[in-house]
């Protein structure tokens, strides 16, 4: 093979191992320089900017200290996926999670790495086959033209394609429900897609539909069921639903944040989510729980001769009254606390998506029990 490639001339002039070396060396230069040259081409766009980067071979100093077999990667490494002795022939190659550990920027060995070699030395050296780097480029790229800052993830990139989506074509109730979805781990629907499969594996549950499967952050248990045909934006599992123009039954009462209302509105007002008797003859036509003042002045920003239009029966709900009648637009995530992180990407998602929903749109998130 090599008296075909490079002639016999250098073949005869160089001895066998030692040329056979040099094409190696080579062509590990020219794999980095392909490799190198993919990253650029991909980063143009943000659906296809790598997450990492990927070094062909990198070198990692193992030091011996008596008892411990772990040690600190290299600031950025995030992937070692195979470990050899050598660049050509090695003797020893091990594999991760097999030989090793990688968790958290530490790598830790299963056996003690020093029982590959037979001399006495104090550091030995591996070689790293195909090292990812974090390299931030997802972040640096793209992120960073938004003043916002992500991890190297595939929920972040999916996140930030619809932030740029929203901002390009225009916010729609499908990119805000994606983003609280994306922002808290529980995701929505992406099309109009049919349930096929619903299971538990190591990872917990999952849906999978005739487009992808869709997993959530943490315990969430699915809300479909097979043969469910569902449109884009539905959530997927009881970790988040949205209210729109009816309260459900299991949330007791409807707050709004005062930043909803007219800047007079100084507080929280909460609507009970029950039937609450009608009083056309007095100022306030209904039950509603919040400070005295601010109260007062949610009745006075209304229409009195609307309301009594509308209040023709004995009994009224007052948080479905409000959604129908005073906030027709309103998109209301409704979060369970118990399953739902606090940050599921590393952003602040109510800053984020205030910056999003427009005016006319009310938004706020809730979290229930």
């Amino acid at each position: 093979m090599l008296d075909h490639l490079a002639g016999t001339f250098w073949t005869d002039f160089y001895n066998d191992d030692l040329f056979k070396n040099l094409l190696v060396a080579r062509q590990i230069a020219e794999e980095q320089t392909t490799e190198d040259l993919r990253v650029l081409k991909n980063i143009g766009t943000r659906k296809t900017t790598p997450l990492c980067e990927k070094i062909g071979w990198y070198p990692l100093s193992v030091s011996r200290v008596s008892g411990k077999f772990a040690m600190q990667l290299p600031d950025g490494l995030v992937k070692v996926p195979v470990l050899v002795d050598r660049l050509t022939d090695p003797n020893h190659i091990l594999l991760d999670g097999l030989d090793y550990t990688v968790e958290s920027g530490c790598i830790r060995f299963k056996p003690d790495p020093f029982l590959y070699i037979d001399t006495p030395e104090e550091e030995i050296t591996f070689w790293i086959r195909n090292a990812e780097f974090d390299t931030r480029l997802l972040a640096d790229c793209w992120g960073s033209v938004l003043g916002i800052d992500l991890p190297s993830t595939e929920e972040a990139r999916e996140l930030l394609c619809t932030v740029y989506d929203a901002i390009i074509g225009g916010t729609s109730v499908f990119h805000i429900r994606k983003l609280v979805g994306l922002l808290n781990g529980q995701p929505v629907t992406n099309d109009y897609e049919t349930v096929e499969k619903i299971d538990y594996d190591l990872r917990g549950h999952f849906v999978a539909t005739n487009r992808r499967v869709y997993r959530p952050s943490n315990n969430a248990n699915p809300t479909v069921t097979i043969g469910d045909k569902l449109s884009p934006g539905e959530p997927l599992f009881d970790g988040l639903m949205f209210i729109t123009n009816t309260m459900p039954d299991s949330v007791p009462a409807l707050t709004i944040p005062r930043e909803a209302f007219n800047p007079l509105i100084r507080f929280d007002l909460s609507f009970p989510n029950r039937e609450v008797p009608v009083t056309l003859d007095k100022e306030m036509f209904f039950e509603i729980e919040g400070d005295g003042d601010s109260v007062t002045q949610f009745w006075q920003l209304l229409d009195k001769k609307k309301i009594v239009a509308l209040l023709q029966t004995p009994t009224v709900n007052p948080a479905q009254f409000v959604l129908r009648y005073v906030f027709p637009l309103a998109q209301l995530p409704v979060l369970r606390n118990t399953i739902i992180p606090d940050c599921f990407v590393g952003l602040d998602s109510y800053t984020l998506l205030k910056r999003l929903v427009p005016p006319q749109m009310v938004f706020f998130q809730m979290k229930v029990a």
